[in-house]
């Protein structure tokens, strides 16, 4: 048992994340489905149970009140159940992981999300918000969940306030650098391995702004690579979006898509890397985006799972093209036999 009033666990935090690929050159890593499956090390074996008065996993915010049981046995972490309290609000922060049905799972709820991502040290632009994360460790090593956060606020957040900038949207970037800007939804799907982390078909939206992103990020050397839509006015620009084949095809096939939207793509080092919207898309209804994107040579952010760039395009038109196929066979009959035609005769 080991008690304290203060704990850093900065450190303990970063082997916690730490994979052996780290510092490898990026050009010698496969990708992670074709990663060689090494035999793991032989670990130490531990058990701790702890209660500190603040543990810091960085610089910036605590967790208060903290009741900590730790277990890794020679292989790997086989259980985390952690108790405490986001140092700002005083919000509940709980996680646990262990094993079900074989397999290690994980969870974590609070009802401050924003204060739980600064105190991990992702970043401190989320303001509350209901915060809940599950995920396993699959067989193969890689780490996958999904994150979800509903009713927060979003201020200042410097890269969403780029993409805004390039898009034109001046006002909404005004808006998120004073009071901020309110959201309903933000879901992450993620997957982490070989030192990648992949952002899946995520999305954020409110009454004021949406927004979609699909990509990756390699830590060994800080490279970002996204691609998703921006869409202003969002509550009012996707109402159509649950219409059948109207819907699709005025605000595009991403779920939550707006009439109009624009493209955008981030990719480069993420300390240099500044993000691209494709000027064709940005005031161009749905499925007209797509078509824009394919010849800008980016991609759009469709929610559903990848496909190739035809599917869409064979999905756009699902009425209008079968009905003009089965008239062509009959282009040779004249048209006075047509009832339109013989009016036209008639005259």
């Amino acid at each position: 048992d080991v008690s304290g009033p203060m704990f850093d666990a900065q450190y303990f935090w970063k082997e916690f994340n730490k994979d052996d690929t780290r510092g490898q050159r990026v050009e010698d890593l496969p990708p992670p489905e074709e990663a060689p499956q090494s035999e793991p090390k032989d670990q130490t074996p531990v058990k701790i149970s702890a209660r500190f008065g603040e543990m810091w996993l960085n610089k910036d915010a605590p967790l208060k009140d903290v009741v900590l049981y730790f277990e890794r046995d020679k292989r790997a972490i086989q259980k985390i159940d952690l108790d405490s309290k986001v140092s700002e609000s005083g919000a509940p922060f709980t996680f646990a992981m262990g094993r079900k049905e074989g397999e290690r799972t994980f969870s974590g709820q609070s009802d401050d999300g924003g204060g739980v991502v600064r105190s991990i040290g992702l970043f401190d632009d989320i303001k509350g918000g209901k915060l809940a994360i599950t995920g396993e460790f699959t067989p193969q090593g890689a780490v996958e969940g999904e994150v979800n956060i509903t009713e927060f606020k979003l201020v200042d957040a410097p890269m969403v306030a780029r993409i805004l900038s390039v898009a034109a949207l001046t006002g909404i970037v005004d808006e998120l650098r004073g009071e901020g800007i309110s959201f309903k939804t933000l879901r992450v799907p993620f997957n982490f391995s070989a030192s990648t982390l992949r952002i899946g078909e995520a999305e954020m939206f409110g009454n004021a702004l949406g927004m979609t992103a699909k990509g990756t990020y390699r830590f060994p050397d800080s490279y970002i690579d996204i691609d998703g839509t921006v869409i202003p006015a969002y509550a009012l620009n996707s109402a159509l979006n649950s219409i059948p084949i109207v819907g699709t095809i005025l605000t595009g096939p991403e779920k939550g898509g707006g009439i109009f939207a624009a493209n955008f793509s981030w990719r480069g080092p993420s300390a240099t890397a500044e993000p691209s919207v494709n000027p064709l898309s940005v005031l161009t209804p749905g499925i007209t985006r797509k078509i824009f994107s394919i010849f800008s040579g980016g991609s759009s952010t469709p929610r559903k799972a990848p496909a190739a760039p035809a599917k869409p395009e064979a999905a756009e038109p699902p009425v209008s093209e079968p009905q003009l196929e089965t008239v062509a066979p009959d282009a040779e009959t004249p048209l006075p036999a047509t009832p339109e035609a013989k009016g036209g005769s008639s005259r």
